[in-house]
């Protein structure tokens, strides 16, 4: 069997842990290359490579662990503020538009629900999916914040409330989070949010100013935030970890 064949199946199998990889990957590629053999074929099967994609996500995803005693009380943090926004900022169910969700009127509520998953999950002792439901649920909360700002949808969180929860909901992805990192993303969250408060309270009390504050307000928030991701993300076990 080609050299080249063996190669795209190393690759193919990064998507699967580094641990599991030492222990059974070169055995795996064995049989691999040997039904590729005996169907006579010099490249990966029809799907092959994305069932290898989802079989290796899936052994990353239900490894046994657990999150850090400081990311557990991040996520506990991130939970407990969505339930208040949720609860408090975003219920109602008398609006004659109705809610989001019923009497959620606010899409907020599916973050809270991604942090309820991720606690369970950590409860579980599948960190990693934790982590995987915190990723999203602050995706779906700046999504939320972007939609009902550039498409002037009233079911939305304000800049410093989506702030706020995506920054806590990334810091506590972060693998093997200790107290000095957390310390540092969320001094950065809450640096970006005094920055939009005081941007809004600027362009509010100075209505000259009103595009340069929007547009700080906006900018702090995307920047920050892109450092905060980028900072989670090299943190997180790559494929080929």
């Amino acid at each position: 069997m080609s050299e080249r064949l063996h190669d795209v199946y190393v690759r193919l199998i990064r998507w699967y842990p580094s641990e599991w990889r030492e222990l059974n990957g070169p055995a795996f590629i064995g049989v691999l290359l040997d039904q590729a053999d005996a169907e006579h074929r010099d490249k990966p099967g029809t799907g092959e490579g994305l069932h290898l994609a989802l079989a290796g996500l899936q052994t990353r995803l239900t490894r046994r662990e657990r999150l850090s005693g400081v990311a557990l009380a991040v996520l506990v943090t991130a939970l407990a503020f969505s339930l208040f926004y949720v609860f408090v900022i975003a219920w109602a169910p008398g609006s004659s538009g109705g809610g989001f969700i019923g009497p959620f009127a606010n899409p907020t509520i599916l973050t809270a629900i991604a942090l309820i998953g991720a606690l369970f999950a950590n409860l579980f002792g599948l960190g990693a999916s934790a982590r995987a439901l915190c990723v999203l649920a602050a995706a779906a909360e700046v999504s939320a914040g972007i939609l009902a700002a550039t498409l002037l949808w009233p079911a939305g969180p304000g800049i410093a409330a989506w702030t706020i929860i995506a920054g806590l909901c990334l810091t506590s992805a972060v693998p093997r989070l200790g107290l000095h990192q957390a310390a540092l993303l969320a001094a950065g969250t809450f640096a970006t949010v005094a920055i939009v408060v005081a941007a809004q309270i600027a362009g509010g009390s100075f209505p000259e100013f009103l595009g340069v504050a929007a547009a700080a307000s906006w900018a702090a928030p995307l920047i920050i935030g892109s450092g905060l991701a980028l900072y989670v993300r090299h943190r997180l076990p790559s494929r080929a970890s």
